[in-house]
C-alpha cells in the first residue's frame, strides 16, 4: 500500500507541479524546491508560501498520525 500511494502521489505531484499548483500537493513541494523541472525560478518570490505549505503539509501529517495512532497503535 505505502509504495502504491507513493507511485500515484507522485504522479499526481507531476502533473500538478506542471499546472502551476505546486504548493498545494506535498508531493510537489520536493519538485518545486529543486527546481527539478524547469529552468527558470519556480519559487521567485514564493519563499514564503513554500515554507508556509511545508509547515502546513508537516503539521498535517503530525495530526493525521495521531490520530490514527491514538486508537490503533498498540498498547503496553
Amino acid at each position: 500500500m505505502p509504495i502504491f500511494l507513493a507511485i500515484v502521489g507522485g504522479i499526481a505531484g507531476m502533473l500538478l507541479g506542471s499546472k502551476g499548483y505546486s504548493l498545494l500537493w506535498p508531493y510537489c513541494l520536493m519538485q518545486a524546491g529543486m527546481n527539478a523541472n524547469r529552468s527558470e525560478d519556480v519559487l521567485a518570490g514564493q519563499a514564503v508560501q513554500f515554507a508556509a505549505a511545508s509547515a502546513l503539509w508537516l503539521a498535517a501529517m503530525f495530526v493525521i498520525a495521531y490520530l490514527l495512532l491514538k486508537e490503533r497503535d498498540v498498547k503496553a
